[in-house]
């Protein structure tokens, strides 16, 4: 991943977006799953590397900034995570694992956990209930 990989929007873009999708449910819903997609491509994106063995404390792969920045996306979207379909909710807990591993590999515990629980909490269904 590279920074021009980022994707920018204009506030007055974003605005309008936003009062899109609280008109149209159904668009709101595509728009999550697409969402899903992205992080979990994001997070596919960027391999989990374990600490090697015999060395105190762990030892961060070049990628292990990315970590962080994607704990914040799935965090984000963790509560509305339960109102998608299963195939989405279940890329969601995919990517939240994929995530919560790359962070505990690189010595972000206690953000892995936190992260862990999060994603539990949010993706229970109606129909699992």
């Amino acid at each position: 991943m590279h920074r021009s990989d980022y994707i920018a929007m204009d506030p007055a873009v974003a605005e309008a977006a936003l009062s899109s999708l609280k008109r149209e449910p159904a668009l709101a819903e595509a728009a999550l799953a697409f969402v899903i997609d992205a992080l979990s491509l994001a997070a596919s994106a960027v391999e989990p590397k374990p600490t090697p063995p015999r060395r105190a404390g762990p030892i961060p792969p070049d990628n292990a900034g990315w970590w962080p920045t994607l704990v914040l996306h799935v965090l984000a979207i963790s509560a509305d995570a339960r109102a998608t379909d299963a195939p989405s909710a279940n890329r969601f807990s995919a990517t939240a694992h994929r995530v919560a591993t790359g962070l505990r590999r690189t010595g972000n515990i206690q953000a892995a956990h936190h992260l862990e629980q999060a994603a539990a909490a949010d993706t229970v269904h109606e129909d699992e209930t």
